[in-house]
């Protein structure tokens, strides 16, 4: 659990990869203002519906904080003196349509929600700055955990405690419930809120024009591999994935992961979305490939491969080399002089005719 404590940053040159919900409110101020937190001691409740069309920028990136900033009409920065918040719980997860936001807050995610952060916060004397058109965002509060945006109407949820240490409340910059539907309010994005932080249902609550903190979120290739005529546990069976660009060319990525027990297999890749083709091959089998596979900002899932055993030498091939490798551990077991693990092809730590049936159903087989 660890505080936040910055000092107030620029507008637009915070961050990376720049995005604010309304999309107007990038460069613009939205029509109104919202007094997020307060002193009252049973803390508050704020949440919002935001429309995919709203968030088309951000479709898998992974989504690391967020910032707000002050109302124009506000004269003096904020905090006047440096201001606690002894807990900041925040939730993310795929939302309702902003015109169909329901005044109870369970109602409004559509799935499963992922606590992306609790723990206090803290803002520094004047992290909030005034004097802009509009004004800088201030600092932003960092999320725990990312959460990957794959597309869809989202839910952000928050619950925290009081604010501690000034009675002044921040103005932040927001587009009005009441203004609702020309500034968006209802179509676009939607609010709620109720000062209490263990609430159930609130009212309307003007929206917090919202500057996203994300990073490039690194896709993940996952799915399952079958090693023929494997008998023992998968459990931390290597296997080597390459990538090629779809059709062929140099190797763009090879990644060694190890299976789990039932046989899946996940690593991430820094591959831009495209066509390729991944190929897998474990240590005695052939290598497999899984041709044009599309490969978006997220990743791609449920790729299988099921690999041909026999290849003893890894040449890719099941040949005479093959054959000569394991007639000459042939009869071994872990700890004999010609054990070779590459010729125990069922994996029963001996090399015995069972191996050699193996080797012969593959004979003459050749890798992808």
């Amino acid at each position: 659990m660890k505080a936040l404590c910055l000092a107030a940053l620029s507008a637009l040159a915070v961050g990376s990869h720049a995005f604010v919900v309304p999309n107007y409110a990038t460069a613009s101020e939205a029509d109104g203002a919202f007094f997020l937190t307060a002193t009252a001691t049973a803390g508050r409740t704020y949440q919002v519906t935001i429309s995919a069309t709203q968030l088309t920028g951000l479709v898998g990136r992974t989504l690391t904080g967020m910032r707000w900033r002050m109302n124009g009409g506000i004269a003096a920065a904020w905090p006047p003196a440096d201001v606690t918040y002894a807990n900041w719980d925040i939730f993310i997860g795929p939302g309702v349509a902003p015109s169909t936001m329901s005044n109870t807050f369970a109602l409004n995610f559509s799935a499963a929600a992922t606590q992306v952060r609790t723990g206090p916060v803290a803002f520094t004397a004047g992290a909030f700055t005034v004097g802009g058109t509009p004004n800088a965002f201030g600092p932003a509060i960092m999320f725990d955990t990312g959460y990957l945006y794959s597309g869809g109407d989202l839910t952000i949820e928050m619950r925290f405690t009081n604010q501690v240490g000034t009675t002044t409340t921040p103005s932040f910059d927001a587009a009005t419930a009441a203004g609702g539907p020309a500034n968006g309010w209802g179509v676009d994005f939607a609010g709620r809120w109720i000062g209490n932080l263990a609430g159930t249902t609130g009212g309307n609550a003007n929206f917090l024009a919202t500057y996203f903190e994300s990073s490039a979120a690194n896709p993940t290739i996952s799915g399952t591999v079958d090693l023929q005529d494997w008998t023992a546990t998968l459990a931390g069976q290597m296997v080597r994935f390459e990538i090629t660009a779809a059709g062929g060319g140099p190797v763009l990525q090879t990644t060694d992961t190890a299976l789990d027990g039932t046989g899946a297999y996940s690593f991430g890749t820094s591959l831009s979305p495209g066509l390729y083709d991944i190929y897998a091959k474990g240590s005695h089998w052939l290598r497999r490939a899984s041709f044009g596979v599309t490969l978006t900002g997220s990743g791609v899932s449920g790729l299988g491969y099921s690999l041909f055993n026999g290849d003893c030498d890894e040449d890719n091939e099941v040949a005479i080399g093959d054959y000569s490798l394991l007639s000459t551990a042939f009869g071994s077991s872990p700890g004999d002089p010609n054990w070779d693990p590459m010729t125990d092809l069922n994996g029963d730590d001996e090399v015995t005719i069972g191996d050699y049936a193996i080797l012969s159903g593959n004979f003459g087989m050749i890798g992808d």
